[in-house]
């Protein structure tokens, strides 16, 4: 018994700590919400658009905090820092005039705190100073909704005859006009049904208008000034010249005044009219002699573009109306709302922009009109410009220059022009050379040559120091005729190889030491010879092969002029227009042709030469040799000749007995070969010979005529006939058929 009365004690005992744990916890849970969210709002009214700061403290650590109006409307969030406060800094939104209060939630625990705050109305002005009968955009803000609003500047109600009325959220907009009033600051007040107010400062600025605008010379000009100084003195100044009316121009007590003056003898142009009172107030309009003026901007267009039209020296406040060759280009929204863009200010000027539809090509006139005078009743053309509208189709531009070049070479680059199909005359403005990583190698605009309609010229001499590789040469070109304002580029690329000793390179003609070279499948080039180094180093028959620093080229030895000029021992000498050369005969089939006396005629390929027989002292062994052979020759041809000869005597001449002795005669040549045969062939007779006379020069009589076969004349040889194929020049042996004269002792 006693021990379940133990036991009863100890459950009893741990529902009592347990109670009691219970209690405290709730103590706690209840101490922490005993420290609510707060929340300020900082002013507690402001206009719309206006910054308020709305700041709290005991949120959540590190927590989100989102603001809302009247509850619900979410406003702005914000994170509270590690005490648990916030703070927010937020534009008052355009909503009606009220109090409404500004809730901040804490949206960690869900705990929030509330505070009032009142909506003002606000007014703003567009712009914020003007003039007599300047319109002045009025915006309101915050007003009761749906409520009629009443418009003041000071004490003059210049609400519109169609009363402005605000929206559901308490917005408005009106225009007014500046009553006539002095110079000076005023404020402008908005009042809804409810009372609420809006206000906002106005400054009135003098201001002075012109009829007409634009006149000429001695023309009568009047002038209307506003917001100036009440009961004041005003000059009027046409540029630097005083026109100002004898005695003077007072203002009345609205601060206006009405002048006319002439328009002095001034030159054309745009004039500052000024007028100004003693307290400094001054007001300046433009003028124009003789008339408005108006600019277009682009002035040529070829495509649907944007056109902006500026005028000056136009009626101010009054619309004007553009057109284009009679079709007009204002909007009828701008026209209807009288946009400011159409409105001319006070120094007349305006700017208007309008898209110009795509037409045919031509020039177009666009017109500015106003309705002008007292009583207005038609449009009056003031002011044209012209606008060009030209072909948009682009020009057409190709480039040629070949496939391959080389160093020293003097290429030739073409490039054509057309439009529509037809070769045009363009203008070339960029020729540019461009090497292979885009760097620009040469500018060859200077060197463009029309050679055609349509048709250029690009010559370019390579410079042997030009690097090898891949050249484009670019090249733009503009046209612009009838109505067509046209542009093109178009490219074009080569290699410049190192050599072209493969390509098979014929040199087909000189010209002042320019060589046309062709070069199969890739086509004809022009290089300077000089520049290249060319030098004829060999000749086989009449082809002729060429190095060069660019190669080996072949061609003909009538292309070089190449031409045989001497023979050095069984050496040809050859001069050409690229140089000389020695070389074997054979290599150009030298030959002798004929011998007469000791000169020979000899023949080859590169024409006929004629040389001295064996008087040069470079006549080698071999030459002597063939010399001997043809003297050898010649004999036994007399000898064969007179074989031939039959032995006959003259039956009608009997013979006379030998001559005397002439003792003079002892010391005469031996007889030639010739001259013994003819001494051993009998003789026919022939009558006796007369004896020589001691007193002539010669001592040998001339003997009688003595007919005898042609082959036994005495007379010596002096041509020998020498086989074709003897190709070296030899000199013949020389005969006689009468001994030497007796010298004189």
């Amino acid at each position: 018994m006693i021990h379940k009365s133990v036991v009863f004690l100890r459950l009893l005992s741990l529902a009592l700590f347990a109670t009691m744990s219970v209690s405290i916890m709730s103590l706690q849970i209840q101490s922490v919400e005993a420290r609510p969210i707060t929340m300020i709002v900082s002013p507690r009214s402001a206009a719309v658009g206006e910054t308020v700061t709305v700041s709290g403290a005991n949120a959540t650590e590190g927590g989100e905090v989102s603001l809302y109006l009247s509850g619900s409307l979410f406003l702005a969030t914000t994170t509270a820092n590690s005490t648990g406060g916030y703070s927010v800094s937020l534009a008052v939104p355009s909503v009606p005039h009220n109090t409404y209060s500004i809730r901040a939630v804490d949206l960690t625990t869900g705990d929030n705190a509330s505070a009032p705050f009142a909506v003002e109305p606000r007014i703003t002005l567009s712009p914020e100073e003007g003039s007599f009968d300047n319109r002045v955009i009025v915006k309101g803000d915050g007003f009761m909704f749906y409520s009629n609003i009443t418009i003041w500047l000071d004490l003059i109600d210049v609400t519109p005859l169609l009363t402005p009325r605000t929206d559901f959220r308490g917005m408005f907009e009106a225009g007014i006009r500046v009553p006539l009033i002095p110079n000076g600051t005023y404020t402008i007040t908005v009042i809804d049904l409810l009372g609420n107010t809006g206000e906002a400062q106005f400054d009135v600025v003098p201001k002075i208008t012109l009829e007409p605008f634009a006149a000429a010379r001695s023309a009568i000009v009047f002038v209307d000034g506003y917001g100036f100084a009440p009961a004041m003195e005003v000059r009027i100044r046409f540029g630097t010249i005083d026109v100002t009316p004898f005695p003077g121009v007072i203002t009345s007590m609205q601060g206006s005044f009405f002048a006319p003056f002439f328009v002095p003898d001034v030159p054309n142009g745009a004039y500052t009219i000024n007028a100004s009172d003693l307290e400094g107030n001054v007001a300046t309009a433009q003028f124009l002699v003789p008339s408005p003026v108006l600019t277009a901007t682009p002035d040529s267009i070829s495509e649907p573009s944007i056109v902006t039209v500026k005028g000056m020296g136009f009626q101010p406040d009054n619309p004007v109306v553009l057109s284009l060759d009679g079709v007009p280009m204002t909007n009828l929204v701008d026209l209807m709302l009288a946009s400011e863009n159409l409105m001319p200010n006070d120094s007349g000027f305006f700017e208007y922009s309008f898209v110009v539809p795509l037409t045919e090509p031509g020039i177009y006139s666009i017109s500015a009109s106003q309705s002008v005078g007292l009583y207005p009743t038609e449009l009056t053309k003031l002011a044209y410009v012209s606008l060009t509208i030209t072909e948009n189709n682009p020009i057409d531009v190709q480039v040629n220059v070949g496939s391959m070049h080389f160093r020293g070479e003097i290429a030739e680059f073409y490039a054509r022009t057309a439009l529509g199909g037809k070769l045009v005359n363009a203008s070339i403005d960029k020729a540019l050379l461009y090497y292979a990583n885009g760097s620009t190698y040469q500018d060859l605009s200077g060197s463009v040559e029309p050679i055609a309609s349509g048709l250029f010229r690009i010559p370019f001499a390579i410079p042997n120091t030009t690097p090898f590789g891949t050249y484009v040469l670019l090249v733009e070109a503009n046209y612009g005729a009838d109505f067509s304002e046209v542009a093109g580029v178009s490219s074009s690329s080569f290699v410049l190889s190192p050599t072209l000793t493969a390509q098979n390179a014929q040199l087909v003609s000189i010209d002042n030491s320019i060589g046309t070279i062709v070069i199969p499948d890739l086509g004809t080039i022009k290089a300077n010879l000089r520049a290249i180094n060319a030098t004829l180093i060999n000749i086989e028959g009449n082809i002729a092969t060429i190095r060069s620093d660019i190669g080996t080229l072949k061609t003909s030895s009538d292309t070089i002029n190449a031409r045989l000029t001497a023979i050095e021992g069984d050496e040809a000498v050859i001069q050409s227009d690229i140089g000389s050369l020695k070389t074997n005969m054979a290599a150009v089939h030298a030959k002798v042709t004929s011998v007469d006396g000791n000169v020979a005629t000899i023949s080859s390929d590169l024409g006929t030469i004629t040389s001295q027989i064996g008087t040069s002292p470079q006549t080698n062994t071999a030459a002597m040799i063939l010399s001997l052979i043809a003297a050898i020759g010649a004999v036994l041809t007399v000898l064969i000749v007179r074989k031939k000869t039959p032995n006959t005597t003259n039956p009608t001449m009997p013979t006379q007995p030998p001559p005397p002795t002439d003792p003079t005669a002892s010391k005469q040549e031996p007889l030639s070969e010739t001259q013994e045969e003819k001494s051993a062939t009998p003789q026919t007779e022939s009558p006796p010979q007369k004896e020589p006379q001691p007193t002539e020069s010669h001592p040998q009589a001339e003997s009688p005529p003595v007919e005898s076969p042609p082959p036994a004349q005495s007379e010596p040889i002096t041509a020998i006939v020498i086989p074709p194929e003897t190709l070296l020049i030899t000199e013949p042996q020389q005969t006689t058929s009468r001994p030497e004269e007796p010298s004189q002792q």
